[in-house]
Order: structure tokens, then C-alpha cells, then sequence
């Protein structure tokens, strides 16, 4: 039977209507999606902690393809480092859809706001804190502890924070109230040196300005620790790494936990000593020695350490605290018997001003050697080979 004409308009005005519903669901799961992902942008600022290498590639190349779609740049030069990891992360993403990309964002997010958290204030009670608590400060009976913070980083030390410990050893060398320092880690780390990481950058333009800046704040740091007048105690609670076990041999004495060990990896990172190493490490622990932790890659535990002179003491982990309490705090004492105005002439007697000009020019040369290490190409392999074993 043949349908009539008024049918035919009908029909065409449902599906019209079916057309426009469609649609308009369409437009609003999209707006859904666009809306949810704009959300994740915003949660990415506020994790507790910085997500690791993997998962900021990750982050970084869904937001490429959300945003532009397929990658279609040129693979970057060899200099370029973190900018070769970041295009080839979203190379692999191919012709995913910039909806689906937006998603995968999202999922991204919330798993990790899930393993990391999300901040809700990223102020501290602790004074000379950096931002988030990276280095805290706490004053007892005259006695400043500065504690490195960054336990999910194995207290890896960042350009910032090596800026703030400055500020607080100046501030603490003025400040009548600080008799000493106690200098510390948190976790199963002292410290893992320098953030290898920090050292990423898209173009040789930047690695030179970063060099340039960073050497001035590594110098500044470890000049701080030669001119510092007052005691100043390194207690080693684990691993320490890097610059964090060179400039031990600054400080008035070391104690470590029996968890400790110490390495200084320059052959591997194709980094020069610093810290006044180059002078320090050969007088402690003799010459052979020396050059097998500093060009050799040597790594020795707490009771070698003891042995050869970088630390005075070594205590069970479990045995720290009470340690330190007893040693600082107790009728007898470092508090209750020791002098201020004693421990600052003696320290003048100790470290002369002929022996400070040399730590210094020292200081200066080993950062000057350091600063043109960075821009070498053995430089850029070997933070290739770390970025990828951190990917």
C-alpha cells in the first residue's frame, strides 16, 4: 500500500528529531568529556608529590594528542633529551582520537590522585621550609635540625633546595640562638645527590642556562658549609650518594647508622669530585682509597667509612634517636657542657683562613670543571641512559 504524503513528512520529522537528540548527546558527552579533562589539568598542580618520570611522559602525550592530535614533528637531536623521551611518548599514541586521548588523560589522573594524593594546603608549619616540606627546620634547646624531605625521591636534592639550605646556614650562622646544626634525612635515605632529572632540558639554549645558574647555587651552597662558624653535624641515617657523601668531609664530624653506605658514581654520570673532595677525600682517607670512590665508582658501607676517616661513629638504625638525645641533650651532654663562643674560636684554629681560601678556590675550580662537564656529550648520554632507566 502506498504511504501518503502526510506519513512521509511524519517520518522525516522523527527521525529529524532523532537526528537532532543524537546529537545533542553527542555534544553533551563531549562537553562531558572536555569538562572531566579541564578537572584532571587542574588536579595535576595539587599531587601531594611529583609523579614519576613514566607517568609525566605519560600525561605529557595524552595532553599533546588531546589538545593537537597525531604527532607529526621531527624526532628530536641528541641534546634535546627530555624533549626525544616526550615525542617518542606520543608517537606511540598514533592515531588515537583526541576525545578517547582526553579520557586516557583522565583515567591517567585519577589513578594516580588515587596512589599520590591531592594537596590541600601546601604551606608548612616548619620555619625555613621549602614549598611542600622538602627541607624542614626544628630548633631545640639551641640545636638546629635541617631534615632533606623527599622520601619518595631518596631525598634527591633539587636547585631550590640547595638555594634554601644556603639561606638557612646564614641565617643560622648570625642567629645567636643556634649553638649547632644537625643536618639529616628522612627515610631510608640521607641523600641521593643531585635530582638528575632537574638537569632535563628541550634545548641546548636552556641546558646552558641552567648551567650557568646552577653552578653559582652548588657553589654558593658548599661555600656556606666551609664559612659556617659554629659545630655542624652530618647524621647519616642511609644511603647517601653523591655531592650529599663529598661534602661530608666539610663537616665537623660524621655519624652514620649502620644502614649507610656511601658512593660517589661521577664515572657513571659523567660528572667530575666536587664538594672540595678533590683536596678532602686523598688527606681522610689516603690517596688509593680516594680515587677509588672518586674515579672509580667504589662503594663503601658504615664500617669501611669508620675505618678510613669520613665518619667518627656508627650506630644501629634502631638506636639513632636515643642516641642523639642522650649525646646532645643529657646532663652530660654537648648542650648542658659545651660553649658556644669555645667551639667558634676553636673551630677559627681548625679551619684558618689560609685553609678556608684554599676549600674555596677548590670549591671554585671543581664547580667551574662541572659546569663544563654539563655540556658535554658524555654529559647528555649518560642523562639519556638515566632518563631511560627512570622511564
Amino acid at each position: 500500500m502506498a504511504v501518503g504524503l502526510r506519513t512521509i513528512l511524519r517520518l522525516s520529522k522523527i527521525e529529524r528529531i532523532s537526528y537532532q537528540l543524537k546529537q545533542s548527546r553527542l555534544l553533551c558527552s563531549s562537553l562531558d568529556v572536555s569538562n572531566r579533562f579541564q578537572a584532571a589539568m587542574n588536579k595535576v598542580n595539587k599531587l601531594k608529590e611529583e609523579p614519576e618520570n613514566e607517568h609525566k611522559l605519560q600525561l605529557y602525550a595524552l595532553y599533546k594528542q588531546s589538545t593537537v592530535g597525531r604527532c607529526d614533528s621531527k624526532q628530536p637531536g641528541m641534546f634535546d633529551i627530555v624533549a626525544k623521551f616526550k615525542w617518542e611518548a606520543w608517537s606511540k599514541l598514533g592515531d588515537l582520537s583526541k576525545e578517547d586521548a582526553m579520557k586516557k588523560y583522565v583515567e591517567t589522573v585519577e589513578d594516580l590522585v588515587k596512589i599520590i594524593g591531592v594537596q590541600e594546603d601546601t604551606s608548612t608549619s616548619s620555619s625555613g621550609s621549602t614549598k611542600g616540606g622538602d627541607i624542614l627546620t626544628s630548633t631545640d634547646r639551641g640545636v638546629l635540625k635541617m631534615t632533606l624531605n623527599r622520601p619518595e625521591k631518596k631525598n634527591a636534592i633539587t636547585v631550590d633546595m640547595y638555594a634554601d639550605i644556603t639561606r638557612i646556614l646564614l641565617d643560622a650562622a648570625k642567629d645567636d640562638n643556634v649553638k649547632m646544626i644537625v643536618f639529616t634525612g628522612n627515610g631510608e635515605y640521607y641523600s641521593s645527590g643531585n635530582d638528575l632529572s632537574k638537569m632535563a632540558v628541550n634545548s641546548r639554549e636552556d641546558l646552558e642556562k641552567l648551567v650557568h645558574s646552577g653552578r653559582k647555587i652548588l657553589q654558593d651552597f658548599i661555600d656556606a658549609i666551609i664559612d659556617f662558624p659554629k659545630p655542624i653535624i652530618a647524621l647519616v641515617n642511609g644511603p647517601a650518594i653523591g655531592i650529599m657523601v663529598t661534602t661530608l668531609a666539610l663537616f665537623d664530624t660524621v655519624i652514620c647508622t649502620d644502614t649507610a653506605t656511601f658512593s660517589t658514581p661521577f664515572l657513571a654520570t659523567a660528572q667530575n669530585p666536587e664538594g672540595c673532595s678533590s683536596v678532602t677525600f686523598p688527606r681522610i682517607m689516603g690517596t688509593s682509597k680516594a680515587n677509588a670512590m672518586l674515579l672509580f665508582n667504589e662503594k663503601i658501607n658504615a664500617n669501611q667509612a669508620y675505618e678510613c676517616g669520613l665518619v667518627s661513629r656508627v650506630i644501629p638504625k634502631n638506636e639513632i634517636d636515643s642516641f642523639l638525645n642522650s649525646w646532645l641533650y643529657s646532663e652530660n651532654g654537648l648542650i648542658a657542657t659545651g660553649s658556644t663562643l669555645m667551639w667558634k674560636e676553636s673551630k677559627k684554629l681548625m679551619r684558618t683562613e689560609s685553609e678556608k681560601a684554599l676549600l674555596h678556590a677548590t670549591n671554585n675550580k671543581e664547580c667551574e670543571v662541572l659546569a663544563k662537564m654539563w655540556l658535554t656529550p658524555d654529559f647528555a648520554k649518560a642523562m639519556a641512559k638515566f632518563m631511560s632507566r627512570k622511564k
